[in-house]
């Protein structure tokens, strides 16, 4: 929903963009910069890759990309260049399915017009040094893999832009 809040007190709806229909899954985040809103939606399953999608003011979608399974929060950088997903990676209700938790980084320096697929890279965690959760981390489910269990879910970016921080709240860490 689009609102129109110059009035606090009488928040206004002005129309409703289709995300979820757009994108294929449920909407999980919202973040603007300047005039871009980017949107991100669960893959259906949410254990399938995710979307995110990029809408000018008027709720018109000028871009989408494929990110992780679960994409759940979006951050643009604090010039807009470059927006982060944080893809949870959240299992089925019964584990059949456990994706891999990942951070999709979204190059957005040549705009909305020609962003394609070749703009994201998608870093994984089942190679990262030391091979085992680091003191403190709690394991979630023994049975998955550290990648399984990280669940990144939230993001911010530093003010210079050059580093972002992930919340592993299920495995009480962070990544950076």
């Amino acid at each position: 929903d689009v609102m129109d809040l110059r009035d606090p007190a009488r928040p206004r709806k002005i129309f409703e963009i289709p995300a979820a229909a757009q994108l294929g899954g449920g909407v999980n985040h919202v973040d603007v910069h300047g005039d871009v809103v980017a949107v991100s939606a669960s893959g259906t399953p949410q254990t399938d890759p995710g979307r995110v999608g990029f809408y000018d003011p008027d709720g018109r979608l000028r871009a989408s990309v494929t990110v992780g399974p679960r994409p759940d929060v979006v951050a643009f950088s604090p010039d807009g260049g470059v927006l982060v997903s944080a893809n949870e990676g959240t299992p089925s209700d019964d584990y059949a399915v456990d994706p891999e938790t990942s951070v999709s980084i979204v190059d957005l320096g040549g705009g909305l017009d020609g962003l394609d697929q070749s703009d994201v890279r998608t870093a994984r965690f089942d190679g990262y040094p030391g091979g085992r959760l680091p003191a403190g981390m709690q394991p979630g489910r023994p049975e998955s893999s550290d990648a399984q269990n990280l669940e990144l879910g939230y993001v911010t970016i530093a003010p210079d832009g050059r580093t972002a921080w992930l919340t592993a709240q299920e495995s009480n860490g962070l990544a950076a």
